[in-house]
């Protein structure tokens, strides 16, 4: 009796293991798929493009005088 009372519990639990499995990778496919439906905005496009010219536009400069010729570009229209 106690052997088939063993054998129940460890199925049980190997079972239960074996859903948490399964459920951790549906939630983790969900999330992929959720963020690669996901497109960039307008504005996210925009401010990207922005930054890039600066960068480009700093190239080259010092870190202090480079963050602050990206800081004014960024701020300018």
């Amino acid at each position: 009796m106690k052997t088939i009372l063993t054998l129940v519990l460890a199925g049980l639990f190997a079972c239960g293991t074996a859903l948490a499995a399964d459920s951790k990778d549906a939630k983790t496919a969900d999330t992929k798929t959720a963020a690669s439906d996901k497109a960039p905005s307008d504005a996210q496009k925009a401010q990207q493009d922005k930054m890039k010219m600066c960068n480009e536009k700093t190239k080259g400069m010092s870190k202090a005088d480079g963050d602050k010729a990206r800081s004014e570009c960024m701020k300018a229209s």
